[in-house]
């Protein structure tokens, strides 16, 4: 490392009104800067970027870690690989290194995960709502690749609400799931269609098949005959009863005692 050849080995400012000239500045010296802190960079296995200003930050936080024999605590998110395990404090999470077709970075150990549970009023900062709001890629590039590695990306037009799936808005945002109003259900097959059912895969409110027995004898004391009631729907056959039904009673859908938390989804 060289420093400026003054002889305090400091910096001046000059000064026009007495004529005094500034600290000139060499060549050598500026090489020397320049050569110290590339050098680091490189030592810690990071290609020069010009257009990279996190570098050499990078290369300290790499630098301290490969002489720990334990995962590195980060203020925040670093840009390039410094460990393959690692605590970011800002978000509150474990986060490893992956590279994919998509996205090359560190990514929470639980990126995607549907969490259902929270009552905070404020979120925390591993998660985002999970009610089909609109996010910009930039700022979440690392769950935007997850929902495209996983096979949950559909059309912008074919986005529907209460489903697992992710569609991207416009070239730099994407729409995230909507799982307001539902319950989650294991993957596995639909009973209904005998075809599997994947994670994911959505399914519309339905009610097992079942029969309710009306209970009327058939007697003319219940204004019942053999020839059907005029005028009563489905009164065809009262001696065997099975065109009889009861009346519409309960409520819009079928729920066990619950109570409702926050949709929320982990980044």
């Amino acid at each position: 490392m060289q420093r400026v050849d003054t002889p305090d080995k400091r910096f001046h400012d000059g000064n026009p009104a007495t004529g005094a000239l500034g600290t000139p500045v060499a060549a050598s010296f500026l090489n020397s800067v320049q050569e110290e802190i590339a050098r680091a960079i490189e030592l810690a296995g990071i290609d020069i970027d010009p257009g990279s200003s996190e570098q050499l930050y990078a290369a300290i936080i790499a630098i301290i870690a490969s002489n720990v024999n334990a995962p590195l605590v980060v203020a925040t998110t670093p840009p390039v690989k410094v460990g393959d395990l690692i605590f970011v404090v800002d978000r509150w999470h474990w986060a490893v290194w992956v590279e994919t077709a998509f996205y090359a970075g560190y990514r929470s150990l639980n990126c995607g995960d549907w969490y259902i549970g929270s009552m905070c009023q404020v979120h925390r900062p591993q998660e985002i709502d999970a009610i089909g709001g609109v996010y910009d890629i930039a700022a979440y590039p690392s769950l935007w690749a997850w929902a495209q590695e996983n096979g949950h990306v559909v059309d912008a037009g074919d986005w529907e609400p209460h489903g697992g799936n992710y569609a991207l808005i416009g070239a730099s945002q994407f729409r995230v799931p909507d799982y307001r109003d539902m319950f989650p259900r294991v993957a596995g097959t639909d009973r209904d269609t005998a075809n599997a059912a994947g994670a994911g895969v959505h399914k519309d409110h339905t009610l097992a098949e079942h029969g309710h027995a009306y209970g009327l004898p058939h007697s003319a004391a219940y204004g019942l005959s053999a020839t059907g009631t005029p005028g009563v729907s489905g009164s065809t056959n009262p001696a065997s009863n099975t065109q009889y039904r009861t009346s519409l009673f309960g409520n819009a859908e079928t729920a066990p005692t619950h109570t409702r938390v926050a949709p929320l989804i982990l980044i």
